[in-house]
């Protein structure tokens, strides 16, 4: 897959970053993905993360996401439920393969951001700044 390939992905990111409805949609979609499939996603844990982010954002509760961020991390979610990637998921073995290097790209892209956001979920009183 290009990297114009992927951006469309990240226009549609951002599409749905205006619309939480949808947006809490698509990560729902992406966690029921993601249980059908955990054996084989063990290279994928890093999703997790970013469904859980985009969950979190959609339903407002950890709003000071930078908007690339979430962009990113979205089209990430999004590429990952998409049943026309560049490799099938329904490919045994190989299916998934194009789904962890979108996720690896991705993670590299935000790491921090995504760190931040993990200490924010794991402290409930105190708000950690995302991005800051």
């Amino acid at each position: 897959m290009s990297r114009p390939d992927f951006e469309k992905y990240v226009k549609t990111a951002g599409d749905l970053a205006r619309d939480s409805d949808r947006l809490g949609n698509a990560a729902g979609k992406a966690m029921k993905k993601m249980n059908l499939v955990r054996g084989a996603l063990r290279a994928l844990k890093n999703i997790l993360d970013l469904v859980r982010m985009v969950m979190d954002y959609a339903k407002k509760r950890c709003t000071k996401v930078p908007g690339k961020t979430i962009a990113l991390a979205t089209a990430g979610v999004i590429y990952f439920i998409c049943p026309q990637d560049a490799i099938p998921d329904c490919i045994p073995g190989v299916g998934y393969i194009d789904d962890a290097a979108i996720i690896a790209y991705v993670m590299n892209s935000i790491a921090d951001d995504v760190e931040a956001y993990k200490k924010w979920a794991a402290s409930p009183v105190e708000q950690v700044e995302v991005g800051a």
